[in-house]
């Protein structure tokens, strides 16, 4: 927190910030998904892709049109 704020203030805007992360992540899970893929995701950890969990109830949705080897480099252009 910046220095110009009283400690008491400090404390309470990083107390705000660390329960609105609890919460967000309560929220979960969180589904990344491929826009307009060539076939539709489900926010599920059981899609047809068998998405990954990278966090803890934060799973990302494998492309079926391979854009992933082209971002990687793995695949030519």
């Amino acid at each position: 927190m910046s220095d110009d704020l009283p400690d008491d203030m400090a404390d309470t805007i990083s107390e705000a910030i660390e329960k609105a992360v609890r919460l967000a992540k309560d929220d979960g899970p969180w589904h990344v998904l491929p826009n307009n893929d060539l076939r539709d995701h489900i926010d599920t950890d059981e899609c047809w892709c068998s998405p990954i969990e990278v966090e803890d109830d934060v799973w990302v949705h494998r492309p079926l049109d391979g854009r992933d080897e082209y971002e990687r480099g793995r695949k030519p252009s």
